[in-house]
Order: structure tokens, then C-alpha cells, then sequence
């Protein structure tokens, strides 16, 4: 199974289309102009789907989406949160 940070760098691939860069990890993706607002409402769809959570308009930041690092942050948060909602 793909770690998040892997599942993350293939949707991030598919939702721009390319192989943007080699190195996802080390990367502005915002700051130098890899992602606009349009592919970060895609990724917060594939997000959604992918790992069954729920994004926030509030996340819907340029922090949250800079890199890797921190849309895993993001991803893991909402994750505990779901979780911690099904424990209810």
C-alpha cells in the first residue's frame, strides 16, 4: 500500500496532468506557480474521494497546499478527525 505522501504526489501528478516535477518533496508548489486555485479545488476533490475525508473551505489555504509536507499534515488531521468522529 502507498503511503499518504506517495498518494498524495500521484494525485498532485494527475491533477496537473504531468510529471511536474522530480522532486515533489522540495518543492514551492504554489510559489513558483506549479499549482493555481483551480488545481487545488481539484485536489481537495481528489482528496475527498481518495481518502475519504472531508476539506474544509477554511483549508483551502496556500499554506495547507505549499508542499507535500503540508498537505500531508492536512490529510492526516482530517483523517484523525474522521476518525475520531467515528469513535463517537
Amino acid at each position: 500500500m502507498k503511503s499518504d505522501c506517495e498518494r498524495i504526489k500521484n494525485i498532485i501528478e494527475n491533477v496537473v496532468n504531468k510529471n511536474v516535477v522530480k522532486d515533489l518533496d522540495k518543492t514551492s508548489l504554489i510559489t513558483e506557480g506549479i499549482l493555481d486555485s483551480l488545481d487545488i479545488m481539484n485536489i481537495i476533490t481528489a482528496f475527498e474521494d481518495n481518502f475519504n475525508i472531508e476539506i474544509y473551505t477554511s483549508d483551502a489555504t496556500a499554506i495547507n497546499f505549499e508542499s507535500i509536507e503540508a498537505m500531508n499534515a492536512l490529510v492526516n488531521k482530517r483523517l484523525k478527525e474522521a476518525d475520531d468522529n467515528e469513535n463517537l
